[in-house]
């Protein structure tokens, strides 16, 4: 980690995505509690509409198994992404008083695009409006405020710091021999957040 003379502190982290899996893992969590969820209003509907439990039972399945086909593609797109990016994959991180800013390599932000563009076209051509919003977030950064912050959860057996704000969740990479301190400056600025 190196500290420039306006304390701002800098870092690149290179996670081994065949070792570290926290990505994959939080994308199949959003994956499952979407499922959840239209089974739950599902569910609902059945019982409002006056639904069989036979007919509920065949939705039910139809839903089980886009679940497992949702998990399937995305298992597959993450280890597509991983083979795009040799298994590497590269964060660049900034770090001040106000807060954190952190992108990709920029070679990796270059083929991050190039599958944003496929998933672009593939969204219009089939009308699917979420690969177009996919497409669209491929940007060159994000940036987070300290005083925005009201979570902030640990994981070091992954190098990982969650951080969540309003709208946003983080997900800030530390190398090993800087983690305890990164995690601790951000603590120590987010008086109002809520640690774990």
């Amino acid at each position: 980690m190196l500290a420039d003379q306006e304390g701002r502190y800098r870092w690149v982290y290179e996670m081994d995505m065949k070792k570290n899996k926290s990505i994959l893992w939080f994308i199949l969590k959003i994956v499952l509690g979407i499922l959840l969820f239209l089974f739950l209003f599902l569910l609902f509907l059945c019982f409002r509409s006056g639904f069989s439990w036979e007919e509920f039972f065949w939705l039910g399945r139809i839903i089980l198994l886009c679940g497992i086909a949702a998990a399937a593609i995305t298992y597959g797109c993450y280890w597509f992404v991983s083979w795009r990016f040799q298994e590497t994959y590269v964060l660049l991180y900034e770090m001040d008083e106000e807060g954190i800013f952190y992108k990709q390599s920029e070679s990796q932000e270059e083929k991050t695009k190039m599958i944003a563009y496929a998933a672009a076209v593939t969204g219009t051509l089939t009308g699917n409006y979420g690969l177009l919003g996919a497409a669209a977030a491929a940007n060159s950064g994000t940036r987070f405020a300290f005083d925005k912050v009201r979570s902030v959860s640990s994981r070091p057996q992954d190098d990982l710091i969650n951080v969540n704000t309003a709208l946003m969740h983080h997900m800030i990479y530390v190398n090993p021999a800087d983690y305890a301190f990164v995690h601790q400056y951000i603590c120590d600025r987010c008086p109002d957040a809520r640690l774990q």
